[in-house]
Order: structure tokens, then C-alpha cells, then sequence
């Protein structure tokens, strides 16, 4: 009789003693997989943390206008859209982590980090941490040993060359009396009348001192752009007038007119509390005439021209951009415009401005495409803050103002040359002529630098010679 199959205890204790062994010997090698998953798993945890935060300051900044302040740990910037943010360093309880600041508060993008750093670059290349002179940000973020590196370029650039008060593509002449404080530059000569008695606080360079000076130019094109789309206005009007249409004298319209295919005739003593557009041009006969736009709208934007001729009474007074596709022509008396917009111009116009007046107050900028003349027989006084273009010409810019003062507050921008005579030109600001600058009369300059920390770049341009 054979006894039931089964195992002895010598057998039951060979194979536990042999499981024991390969069990132990198994151990280090699980334990080296679970560090290396939990390694792997940290480092693409790390990988997407560091792409998210620098996908997000790439987003930013490529909406930045303006950088207020850069340091190795930390920027600040105004957006396009006027808002104030940041990304700095700071501490979450024990943790150094990356955050983004928002209306004061200090918001976490990432958990603990190992180094941020900010890297500033010239137009050359060359490494600087001076806001007006930046062309890109190099940003390099670390975290669990995983380093990560972009680079923002900004498609138009900070302007060291506004550290001049006054900068000439050619040649500068000055013959006047009074005070530049401010750099002056000429990229030719600088000449001085005899008899002139300006005094310069500041340095003085040209050709035989320096290497000729990138000058910066104003976007003309892209800023006329901004105004000149009659078909969004078309969309936006209450009412639309085919074939030409007069506004009559004494009598106050609202709402937003568009004129379509023909022109717009705007009579002494009207009121409009609105915008008036027409395809074609724009003809104001008389005086006293108040055009007060809503919101940011233009207040009259003529296809063609806009023309007024007018020598009795305060004559005009508009609150939002004019605008005219080819010329805007006046000889008034009085013309006060207040800017509405983003930019705060007053006059646009795609080819030549020729305003005729005694007074011309404006607070906003005026463009032409081409050629710009003010002659002012009292008063001339603009502004708009320190940097943003005020006067701007794609060709010649003339003032010719023979009252008191010719009083400015911003950029003022010659696609050629720039010409001044008799009054005294208060400028507070800066003045670049891509061809000649003259100066013939007193003159009162003054170019802050404080103002270069935080220039606008949403007007520049620059082409830096190889």
C-alpha cells in the first residue's frame, strides 16, 4: 500500500530557506527601480512645471510695452493693455518658488525652484539690464536639477538713443540763444551760427567723435493703419447718408454719422455730440464749431480731406482723433483738440498737415504721412506724456510760430528735416530729425533721462548697421 504524496518538512524548509534567499536578494533591486521611477517621475514633473511657467512669461511679455525695472531675479513690465505685472523669486513657508505679480500680490507659478535667473541682451548682443536698451530677455529657470532656457525678443526695440535730447541724421544748426539740457548728437556736424548763444548741459557729439547713431523712426504706417479702416467705422454708425450731407448752422446732432460716397459739410455753430465719417472729404465753413466723440471713437474721419478756412471767433474745438486720409488743410483762428484714444492723437492725416491758426492747443499727437506744418501766430503748445510721439512727419516738419512760445511735452519725429524759427521752442522732451535739424530763434530744451527707464516700444523701429 503506497503512503499519500506530499512533503516532508526537510522539503518545506529547502524551499521557504531558498524563497528567502531570492525574496532578499530581490529587495535592493526593487528598491533601485522605485528610485528610478520615482527620479523619472520627478524629472518630467519638473520638465512640464518649468515649460508651463516659462510658456506663460513668454505669453506676457510678448504683450509687454513698456519695462519698468530688471534685475537677475526679478521683472517688471506695463502691458499693452496699461496693466502693471511682474515674475520674481519669493518665498512660499521654507521654498524659494517662482511667482507672477498681480495687482500687489505675489501669485506661485511653480513649486520649489533651484535659480531663476533674467539675462537682458542689446540689439547688438551685448548684455545689459538697462530697460530703454533691451532687445530680448534670456530666461533661465531651474528646478529639481532641471534647467529649462527661452528667450523673448521684442519685435520692436528700446531706444538707447533717446538718451539724446536732440539726435540729427545729418547735420544740427543752432542759431538762437537759451538752454539744451541734454545730450545732442549729429551724425555729420554740429554748427553754430555766430552770434549764438545756446548753451548745451550736456555732451555734444558728432561724426569726428563718434560712430554715426542708429536713429530710431516712427511706425507711420502702422499708426495710420490704426484710423483709416472706413468699413469698421461703416459698422459701428447709427446712421448712414448716401451722397453728400450738410449740418446745418446752429443745430447740435448726435450720434455716429457715416457718409457714404460722398462729402460731409459741417456749417458755423454746430454741435456735434458724436462722430461724423465720410468717404469723401470733410469741408467745415465757419466758426464755432465742437465736435465731442464718445468713448474712444475719432470725431471726424474724411476719406479724402479735411479742410476749414475760418477767421472770426473761437472756431474749433474737437475731443477724439481727426482723421483724413490724404490732407488735413486749416486757416482758423482757434483749434483745441483733446486726444481720446490709446495713443491720445489728435490729427492724423496720410499725407500732408498744414494747420494756419492763432492758437493750436493739443493734448495729443499729430501725424502726417508726409509733410507737417504749424504756423501759429500766439500760441503753439502740445503734450502728451514725455515719450510719446507728439509731432510726427514722414518728410519735412515745420513750425513757423511767431507768438510767445512754442511749448511741447513728448517725442517729436522728422522723417527728413526739422525746422524751427521765431518764437521760443519750449521743448520737454525729445527732438529726432532723420535728416537736418534747425533750430533758428530761442530755445528752452529739456530731456529727463529718468523718463528713458520705461520708453514706449510700440512706436519704435531700429535697423542697427552690420
Amino acid at each position: 500500500m503506497n503512503r499519500p504524496h506530499g512533503f516532508t518538512i526537510i522539503e518545506l524548509m529547502l524551499a521557504l530557506a531558498i524563497t528567502s534567499i531570492i525574496t532578499a536578494a530581490s529587495v535592493p533591486y526593487f528598491h533601485t527601480m522605485n528610485q528610478n521611477w520615482t527620479a523619472t517621475q520627478q524629472s518630467v514633473d519638473s520638465t512640464q512645471e518649468s515649460r508651463l511657467a516659462l510658456s506663460i512669461m513668454e505669453k506676457e511679455l510678448k504683450q509687454a510695452d513698456r519695462i519698468n525695472s530688471l534685475s537677475s531675479t526679478a521683472l517688471y513690465f506695463v502691458k499693452s493693455n496699461g496693466n502693471t505685472t511682474g515674475f520674481l523669486v519669493s518665498d512660499q513657508g521654507t521654498n524659494r518658488v517662482l511667482s507672477q505679480e498681480l495687482n500687489g500680490e505675489n501669485q506661485p507659478l511653480t513649486g520649489a525652484i533651484d535659480s531663476l535667473l533674467f539675462e537682458g541682451l542689446a540689439a547688438d548682443g551685448t548684455p545689459t539690464m538697462i530697460p530703454s536698451k533691451l532687445k530680448a530677455i534670456r530666461i533661465t529657470l531651474s528646478i529639481n536639477n532641471q534647467t529649462m532656457q527661452t528667450q523673448v525678443t521684442f519685435p520692436k526695440d528700446f531706444i538707447s538713443t533717446l538718451y539724446y535730447g536732440i539726435s540729427s541724421g545729418n547735420n544740427l544748426d543752432l542759431d538762437g540763444s537759451g538752454t539744451i539740457h541734454g545730450n545732442i548728437h549729429a551724425n555729420n556736424t554740429i554748427q553754430k551760427a555766430i552770434g549764438n548763444s545756446i548753451t548745451i548741459v550736456g555732451d555734444e557729439t558728432d561724426s569726428t567723435t563718434i560712430l554715426p547713431v542708429p536713429l530710431p523712426t516712427v511706425d507711420i504706417d502702422t499708426i495710420l493703419a490704426l484710423y483709416t479702416d472706413l468699413s469698421a467705422y461703416k459698422a459701428m454708425a447709427d446712421t448712414v447718408i448716401i451722397g453728400d450731407h450738410t449740418f446745418a448752422q446752429n443745430q447740435t446732432y448726435s450720434g455716429f454719422y457715416y457718409i457714404e460716397s460722398g462729402t460731409a459739410n459741417i456749417e458755423k455753430n454746430v454741435v456735434i455730440e458724436g462722430t461724423v465719417v465720410a468717404e469723401g472729404s470733410i469741408i467745415i465753413n465757419g466758426h464755432n464749431v465742437i465736435v465731442t466723440a464718445s468713448g474712444s471713437n475719432p470725431a471726424l474721419v474724411a476719406g479724402n480731406d479735411l479742410l476749414h478756412t475760418s477767421t472770426i471767433g473761437d472756431d474749433f474745438t474737437t475731443t477724439g482723433v481727426i482723421v483724413a486720409g490724404r490732407d488735413i488743410l486749416m486757416t482758423t483762428k482757434d483749434v483745441i483738440g483733446q486726444g481720446n484714444d490709446l495713443y491720445q492723437f489728435t490729427y492724423v492725416a496720410g499725407r500732408m498737415i498744414d494747420i494756419d491758426s492763432r492758437y493750436l492747443l493739443a493734448n495729443g499727437g499729430i501725424v502726417a504721412g508726409n509733410t507737417l506744418v504749424l504756423n501759429q501766430t500766439q500760441v503753439l503748445s502740445i503734450s502728451t506724456s514725455a515719450l510719446t510721439p507728439i509731432l510726427t512727419s514722414g518728410h519735412d516738419l515745420s513750425l513757423t510760430s511767431g507768438g510767445t512760445s512754442t511749448s511741447l511735452t513728448g517725442l517729436v519725429y522728422s522723417g527728413n528735416n526739422f525746422f524751427s524759427e521765431k518764437s521760443t521752442l519750449l521743448l520737454n522732451g525729445t527732438l529726432i530729425a532723420e535728416h537736418d535739424i534747425q533750430l533758428n530763434g530761442d530755445v528752452a530744451i529739456t530731456n529727463n533721462p529718468d523718463d528713458l527707464n520705461q520708453p514706449p516700444i510700440h512706436f519704435m523701429e531700429i535697423e542697427y548697421a552690420q
